[in-house]
């Protein structure tokens, strides 16, 4: 094996850039910037043009798992749900190698997403398999549990889902919106037969989130057959 060939093998162990393509320097500036651009629209609030960035960025290095994470959070936010999924869990595969790990931010980003892009699609399975991979990672990642207990209501695993809520609100008690957790207690503590705890769930998610509609829409159905958690 040649000294170049053997400095491009390098590279690729040590970046996850393919040797075809080390040479290009222009290629890798352009997706720099796409990526960066990409970053800027959704600050921007733009997420159609931040897609729009993110594909180009891929387009130049399609095996990047950052930026097929971006993807599929962009197209998540797009409620675009099946491309968000395939774009995660491609981000997922490329980012479990050896050469270009995704770190435990975007690991927890990239389930999360992917819990919830499987749930709004009614894969509750897969929900539930991405979720447990994120609370093993981040036992307490806001909105975790409380995510898995609305999975699990959705199973009618009412009691599964009852300790998800609790286990949210016992770990992110201070959480601005927890009284919207409050109110999905409460309505699986009544699913669960459980009345006279559902009462006080829902008292709780009625003082810490007054006129909020949610928490109304499941104080007016607490009795009823309806609901399904938030």
């Amino acid at each position: 094996m040649s000294f170049p060939t053997v400095v491009l093998l390098f590279v690729f162990l040590l970046t996850g850039i393919h040797p075809a393509m080390a040479g290009d320097a222009p290629s890798f500036v352009l997706e720099e910037k796409y990526a960066k651009e990409g970053q800027r629209q959704l600050e921007r609030g733009d997420v159609k043009k931040a897609l729009e960035a993110y594909e180009k960025a891929a387009s130049l290095h399609p095996t990047s798992p950052k930026i097929r994470l971006a993807k599929g959070l962009v197209h998540l936010r797009l409620r675009q749900f099946t491309q968000a999924c395939l774009e995660i869990e491609l981000a997922l595969a490329l980012g479990t190698g050896s050469t270009s790990r995704l770190d435990r931010d975007s690991l927890t980003s990239a389930y999360k997403g992917l819990g919830d892009g499987y749930l709004e699609q009614g894969n509750t399975l897969q929900a539930e398999k991405a979720y447990l991979a994120l609370l093993r990672i981040a036992p307490a990642y806001p909105g975790g549990s409380n995510s898995l207990g609305i999975t699990y209501h959705k199973m009618e695993k009412y009691e599964r889902a009852i300790q998800c809520f609790e286990d949210e609100i016992k770990n992110n008690k201070y959480d601005a919106e927890i009284y919207q957790t409050y109110a999905n207690l409460a309505l699986s503590l009544w699913k669960a037969g459980k009345q006279g705890a559902a009462e006080k769930a829902i008292l709780r998610a009625k003082i810490r989130g007054q006129g909020d509609p949610w928490v109304k829409q499941v104080e007016n159905e607490i009795f009823s057959k309806r609901g399904v958690p938030k």
